[in-house]
């Protein structure tokens, strides 16, 4: 999330983004490092960077800073000071294929991975509060071999969407394919919502005991524009071996 501020339906409530580490310790060992107290309430027009037109990544334009109005909460939300960010490859993705050949009236602001520091809660959230560090959520190409191997009546789970997936192939095998989305839940406000917070906190817990180590391997520092290009810079590349992490 290329922005201060970041908010979230929440299970309080529900989630709807993967947001977890109760406490600034969960934090602190959390993949995107370890971040200072929240400071002062959200100012009415926060900083923001984004893009307006598909451009390749060494045109100054392809991602820019500006002013966006600071989100508020409504009853289920957390309104997050963003400390740290990751770029993924859907990132770079999303800015070269989201806006070709046309502009956009609003800039688009990219992101899905980012840590930070809890600002407000909305009136129906109950997990979580002002002060909590938090953190969040991010091949068809093996299709014909899996096709090929599964055993009859098995069962093949996907977390990417692929509408180009041959299913037919399935079919005499009476193979059954289910997606797995970490947003079902909070999106249709399903009866087991509560449990997409019970498995990030088991994972919170993983890291600070040590269970999970983290892939980052490349930090740059500061809020810029040229420092999110630079990573999508390396993103691009395809040579990115682990995360390369944004810290404000």
């Amino acid at each position: 999330m290329y922005c201060p501020y970041f908010y979230r339906l929440l299970q309080g409530a529900r989630v709807l983004s993967v947001l977890s580490a109760p406490s600034l310790r969960s934090l602190q060992s959390s993949p995107f490092g370890s971040f200072s107290t929240p400071i002062a309430l959200p100012y009415p027009v926060m900083r923001a960077i984004g893009f307006s037109t598909s451009l390749p990544i060494d045109d100054e334009k392809s991602l820019f800073e500006f002013a966006a109005e600071t989100p508020a909460p409504g009853p289920r939300d957390l309104l997050v000071r963003v400390r740290a960010v990751s770029v993924n490859p859907v990132d770079t993705k999303q800015r070269l294929r989201a806006a070709v050949d046309t502009v956009l009236d609003t800039p688009r602001i990219l992101g899905y991975d980012a840590s930070g520091v809890v600002e407000a809660v909305g009136s129906a959230v109950s997990l979580f509060k002002p002060g909590d560090a938090v953190y969040y959520a991010g091949s068809a190409g093996h299709w014909p071999a899996i096709a090929e191997l599964i055993g009859p009546q098995g069962s093949i789970g996907s977390i990417l969407g692929a509408p180009q997936l041959d299913v037919s192939q399935l079919m005499g095998k009476s193979v059954s394919l289910a997606w797995e989305l970490m947003f079902t839940r909070s999106s249709f406000e399903t009866g087991d919502m509560i449990e997409q917070h019970r498995i990030l906190d088991r994972v919170a817990g993983l890291v600070d005991d040590g269970r999970l180590r983290t892939t980052l391997s490349e930090t740059l520092t500061g809020f810029t524009a040229a420092n999110h290009r630079q990573a999508h810079r390396m993103v691009e590349a395809g040579r990115m071996i682990g995360k390369v992490v944004i810290t404000y």
